[in-house]
Order: C-alpha cells, then sequence, then structure tokens
C-alpha cells in the first residue's frame, strides 16, 4: 500500500505500507513499535487551513502519536 502524507496529516496503520511526503521547511515525524509492529507517521504544519489544532505543531502530533500507542497498550520506552 501507498500512502501520500498531506501537510497536517496523520497515518497509523498495523499493515505495511510505503509512506512518502514532499518536505520543505517542514519536518515528518514517524513513531514504530517493533514489538507490535505498528506505525505511525505525521507531518505537522502551521499553514492556516490545512491542519487541524492536533498536527499543527510537532509537540502536539508527538503527543497525539503516543496517545494513541498508549491506547493500543505500547509505552513510550517501546517505540523508536
Amino acid at each position: 500500500m501507498n500512502i501520500f502524507l498531506e501537510p497536517g496529516g496523520l497515518y497509523i496503520s498495523e499493515e505495511p505500507a510505503i509512506v512518502s511526503t514532499i518536505l520543505g521547511s517542514c519536518v515528518s515525524v514517524t513513531i514504530y513499535s517493533k514489538t507490535l509492529r505498528i506505525a505511525v507517521s505525521a507531518m505537522p504544519s502551521s499553514k492556516k487551513g490545512i491542519s487541524t489544532e492536533t498536527f499543527r505543531y510537532v509537540d502536539s502530533a508527538i503527543s497525539y502519536m503516543l496517545q494513541k500507542f498508549e491506547t493500543r497498550g505500547i509505552k513510550k520506552d517501546e517505540t523508536e
């Protein structure tokens, strides 16, 4: 499966996928659990009208991503 991550987007999967994006001055973050083989990727954006408040800034996006892992029983220290 091929996924294109737009600015302000987030993708979480338990299935293998190729996640791509285009970076300019942005960053993209991926967190992975080796134990359960689940990954979550986000591309925070501060561009008005593109992102939700949750993914607007890196710190809130990472916090949300880690919360998603916690709901699946994955602790922060079990991620890469």
